[in-house]
Order: structure tokens, then sequence, then C-alpha cells
């Protein structure tokens, strides 16, 4: 992906933070850490929900040995380890639900919430691609929390913007299924999807129902975010192409997609 292109803005609701600081501060004086659950658009990367884990560097950070003896020194006061299993049992749970592991939080005790050189090389030989959260833990008080990823080149982390919201649409589904209300909403759009965009050429197979409910969450916050037609066509076609593997749609067919989108989020 063009660095220009690529998301600036990690979008974390209140509760979110209230969780990170929690956990950091409980941690103190050891390193927490976790995961980043959620969709990425063009625009930002829409957290859903924070998934801790152990941070078993004692057992764990052995498995970095090849990346250099100096790597793997240290403690859980300045380590933390993500163990490859964790890793596969997050992703696979993410995937089932259309969402996907965008990168990984860790507390900084009594150190500033600005990537180490240990995060660094833990990124670019270990886990490149992703975002990471860093919450500084003064004390064993929560304080600043900062983003980053690494650049092109992957030589140094770049920050990314973290943009505090009431909600996130994807927290909600989880959260607020009493009320119905979000999952009609996402119900309206997988119909959409599978009886309109159908790219595979499905919809007359009741087995194959849940073929696209996994690209509802991304749909769902591009909604959210008033996308435009461009933004949506962009992500229709790359999902087509890259992800399903297929030639792609012609382009009056994947507008008139769109169009429903928009008519159904604005209720008519």
């Amino acid at each position: 992906m063009d660095d220009a292109l690529a998301p600036l803005i990690i979008a974390l609701t209140a509760s979110q933070t209230r969780q990170l600081a929690q956990e950091a501060s409980e941690g103190y004086p050891n390193e927490i850490c976790g995961f980043l659950i959620g969709v990425s658009t063009v625009k930002e990367k829409v957290i859903s929900h924070l998934l801790p884990i152990v941070n078993d560097w004692e057992s764990d950070g052995a498995s970095f040995r090849d990346v250099g003896a100096d790597f793997i020194t240290g403690t859980r006061r300045r380590r933390f380890a993500i163990p490859p299993d964790e890793f596969y049992r997050a992703d696979k749970a993410a995937r089932a639900k259309g969402e996907d592991i965008l990168g990984f939080y860790h507390s900084h005790p009594d150190s500033p919430a600005i990537p180490s050189e240990y995060d660094l090389r833990l990124a670019q030989e270990i886990f490149p691609g992703y975002s990471y959260v860093i919450i500084a833990v003064p004390g064993g008080a929560p304080a600043e929390i900062t983003a980053w990823a690494l650049t092109e080149d992957a030589m140094a982390f770049r920050a990314e913007t973290i943009m505090l919201v009431e909600n996130n649409l994807v927290e909600n589904n989880e959260e607020d299924k009493d009320t119905g209300t979000d999952t009609t909403f996402t119900e309206g759009v997988d119909r959409i999807l599978w009886e309109i965009w159908d790219p595979i050429g499905v919809n007359d197979t009741p087995e194959a129902r849940d073929e696209y409910a996994s690209y509802v969450p991304a749909i769902t916050v591009l909604l959210r975010q008033n996308a435009s037609d461009a933004e949506f066509l962009a992500f229709l076609q790359t999902t087509e192409r890259e992800t399903m593997g297929l030639r792609g749609s012609n382009k009056e067919h994947l507008m008139a997609v769109i169009a429903h989108l928009h008519r159904f989020a604005e209720g008519e």
C-alpha cells in the first residue's frame, strides 16, 4: 500500500481507552499487551475491541532468538511477547466475524509512550504492517496514549492519530443487540450484498447464505463515515480482485450496489 494512502487514524472509544488504562495500571510495573481488533477502511482503522493477552515474556521471548541475542534480553518490565498460537487464535476469531487484527497495544512502565528500539525491531522483524498503540504508565498511573506504524521503507515509526469517538458502530453491533437497531442495520447491509452485489454468483444457493457476511463490518463503517462513491468503489473492486481472486464486476453494477447501500442507509 502506498504510504500516503495508508490509514493514519485509529478510532477508539472512551470505554476502550479506559480499558487500556485499567490494564496498564493493574499490570504495572510490568508491560501489558494485547490485540487491536476491528476493520480498516481507506480513511481509518476502526477498533471494535481490545483483546488482552498474558505477557509471558520469560517463556515466549526466547522464540525471538533468531532476531539476535540482544533482542531477547530484558524482562516483562521492558519487553512484551505475542505468542504465535495466541496470534493465530485471535486472527481466526476475528476473521470469523469479518474483522482483522489491526495491530497491538502495550504499556511502557515508567517510560514515555514512544516506540523503543525493541518495538521497532519487533515491528520490522516479526509483525510488519500493523499499528502499535502505546500507553505510558509513570509510577503506575496511566498517562499518554499514542499510536504508531512503520514508514513505507520500514526504517522507522511514524505517528498515527488516535481519534476518540462516542461509539464505534462495529462495537455497538456486539453491545446493543438488545435494541435490535444495529442488528437490523447490518442485516440490511448483508441482504444487499447477497441479493444485489453477489460477485461470486451464489445467491441462488441457500447453503452459501453467509458468503458475504464477513464484508458487512467494513461496509457498515464506510456507511458510518459517509464514504464517497469512489471509496466504496475502491473497496468493492479490491475485495473482488484481491480477496476473492475474481476478474471483478463491471463498474455500472458496482455503482448500482453502492446506490442501494446509500438509499438503505438514508432510510429510503
